[in-house]
């Protein structure tokens, strides 16, 4: 056990980075808006919730590939690995296009929910840019689930680093415009502060960079043979990720719905309810990060025949998680508003 801690430890800490740095983006994202207006946070905060309602179901594509990838791994058939990438990439964009749409015609309806339509209109203004951006996310999750199977993690670090500082840049400049460049000492360009608006492109700009890294180091592992797609294949497929994908997006509704219920009471309360979950969220994506690695391991011991294995690396990404999750909870206990005052200047 001890041995098996240690190796789902060393495989979840760059994931768990990777993770990390992917939600940075949205605390980014959240801390420039934030000092903006309250309306412009509000916008961001319920946007953001409308957008994981629908992206949560095109999650479970990502979340069944990382079993079925392992699995192939573990049992030496880099073949069938390829070809559930290549399966998972086509049912990514198969399900985010209608989603996407499906997003946006909620978008443009907020106000039938009792939203503010002055709030309204900026939230459908950062979900413009902001749903599309969701193609390209489903993609580096599907893309990730390859490139974790076979345990290289630096590609994805890499991407998501690389993604992060994109973002910072496009948010200063598109959220602040030209105030930014002056206070630099440089000479201003005319942009103007897009607020929401900006911030919304700035996602779907810095998705589409992290997708392409990963997705570079995905072809460069391409087999020299290659399989036909079975129909079987995509039958598994299917069978896995929808079921996941409902799980996930019924997990996400909780959240959607609160968002949106605390848009009602106006832009102040949807702001602080931003700022809480931003916390919660990214002490989350450390769980997530075991969770992958918990999946990649139990793959490969299921795909190299080893019962003995597959639960005891179960057992050890439980224990990891639990104890992560525990720290952070004690954390928000103890410093609470110190952490709050991280992402907002307005008591």
């Amino acid at each position: 056990m001890k041995s098996e801690l240690k190796a789902t430890f060393r495989l979840a800490l760059p994931l768990a980075i990777a993770q990390l740095s992917t939600y940075v983006m949205g605390i980014v994202d959240t801390a420039c808006v934030g000092r903006v207006s309250a309306e412009d946070l509000a916008a961001v905060a319920i946007g953001n919730s409308v957008h994981w309602g629908f992206a949560a179901l095109g999650m479970g594509v990502s979340l069944a590939l990382d079993p079925l990838i392992a699995q192939a791994v573990g049992a030496k058939e880099p073949e069938a690995a390829w070809n559930w990438w290549r399966l998972g990439s086509r049912a990514a964009v198969m399900v985010g296009v209608p989603l996407v749409l499906l997003e946006l015609l909620v978008a443009a309806n907020l106000t039938w929910l009792g939203i503010d339509q002055e709030l309204a209109s900026l939230i459908f203004d950062y979900c413009i840019f902001r749903a599309p951006a969701m193609v390209f996310s489903l993609l580096f999750f599907v893309t990730r689930s390859y490139l974790q199977a076979h345990e290289l993690t630096q590609p994805i670090v890499r991407a998501a680093l690389v993604a992060n500082v994109v973002n910072l840049v496009s948010d200063l400049l598109l959220v602040f415009g030209d105030v930014v460049l002056l206070e630099l000492g440089l000479p201003g360009i005319g942009l103007e502060g897009y607020g929401a608006l900006g911030v919304g492109f700035t996602t779907l700009l810095s998705s589409l960079v992290m997708v392409s890294i990963v997705a570079l180091h995905a072809f460069r592992m391409r087999p020299a043979r290659t399989v036909e797609r079975q129909k079987s294949s995509t039958r598994t497929l299917l069978r896995l990720s929808v079921p996941l994908g409902l799980q996930q997006a019924a997990e996400a509704a909780m959240f959607s719905i609160t968002a949106v219920a605390v848009g009602r009471f106006g832009a102040v309360d949807s702001g602080a309810h931003q700022v809480a979950m931003t916390c919660a969220a990214f002490a989350y994506m450390f769980a997530l990060g075991i969770s992958s690695a918990t999946a990649v391991r139990v793959g490969q011991a299921v795909g190299a025949q080893r019962p003995g294995d597959v639960r005891r690396a179960g057992i050890a990404g439980a224990i990891l998680a639990m104890a992560v999750m525990t720290c952070f909870a004690t954390l928000f206990l103890a410093i609470p508003e110190p952490l709050a005052a991280l992402l907002t200047d307005q008591p």
